[in-house]
């Protein structure tokens, strides 16, 4: 202590070098501790890497072998629909495009509104994207090739009084259309997938979807999906009729409400137009 005293820098300086060495300790521990633990996540990460390195690739021979095959038989029915399948080309331009798809849009609010049924918001068929801007010159044909069929498929919902038609959503339209087959075959095969929903009733559900199937250029099903307003099974009780009341219905009055047949439903039809097919002409 008396030395301390007597020195009083040399003790500050000492207890500051205890102070430091300490310090050092505890990071040197820590740095230690996050080194093993890392190494630990390494090795775990290389073991784990090893073993996949070591087995076997999936799918196997025989599994290849089978989608492939597959693969095959898809592309052979695809060269049928595509020999099979005739449209009218279009010859259009951007702007001309642009016009069409004003005057369809403007055509079926109009029968929309005589029908009572409601549209969705900004309705432009699914093409709000060239109300700015024409589209590109090459895609103009076949954009109008999917307007003619998603124009037919509204006008056949408006006239078997639907609820509600929307959103429609197209998805872009492919550029890969390839040769399908000989030098008979037709030059070029494409579809251009959209999404049709809507709200109504099962009769004009029933009515449109037998429609939709028979237009033409035809529409490939891609998917259904409906939902139904009624989640649970109606009663299969009715309630009797009171007595005073038979006199009534005898006279053609329905007291009886029907028990099927009153649900609305919600319904997502996943449709794919012909972009591109072989003309008539060459068919001939």
């Amino acid at each position: 202590m008396d030395w301390l005293k007597q020195n009083p820098f040399l003790g500050g300086l000492t207890a500051v070098t205890a102070v430091l060495v300490a310090a050092t300790g505890y990071f040197l521990w820590g740095a230690i501790g996050n080194y093993n633990a890392a190494s630990a996540t390494f090795t775990e990460s290389k073991g784990a890497l090893e073993s996949l390195r070591a087995m076997k690739p999936f799918p196997n021979a025989e599994n290849a072998e089978k989608a492939q095959t597959e693969l095959e038989a898809a592309r052979q029915t695809l060269a049928a629909i595509a020999k099979s399948v005739e449209i009218t080309p279009v010859e259009t331009t951007p702007i001309a495009f642009q016009d069409d798809l004003r005057k369809a849009a403007n055509e079926l609010k109009a029968a929309a509104e005589a029908a009572h049924v409601q549209l969705e918001e900004n309705f432009f068929l699914g093409f709000n994207e060239y109300l700015a801007q024409p589209p590109p010159e090459a895609a103009a044909p076949k954009l109008a090739l999917q307007l003619q069929s998603i124009q037919k498929i509204v006008s056949i919902l408006i006239d078997e009084r639907v609820e509600k038609i929307g959103p429609i959503v197209r998805e872009p339209l492919s550029n890969n259309a390839k040769k399908t087959g000989g030098t008979n075959a037709a030059p070029e095969f494409a579809l251009a997938p959209f999404n049709v929903n809507f709200t109504a009733n099962q009769t004009a559900f029933h009515r449109a979807f037998n429609r939709i199937l028979d237009i033409t250029p035809p529409v490939f099903i891609r998917l259904v999906s409906i939902e139904n307003s009624a989640q649970t099974s109606p009663s299969k009780t009715v309630e009797a009729v009171p007595a005073e009341q038979t006199e009534s219905a005898t006279k053609g009055d329905s007291l009886n409400k029907p028990i099927f047949g009153r649900e609305t439903l919600k319904i997502n039809l996943g449709l794919a137009s012909i972009a591109a097919a072989g003309t008539r002409s060459e068919h001939k």
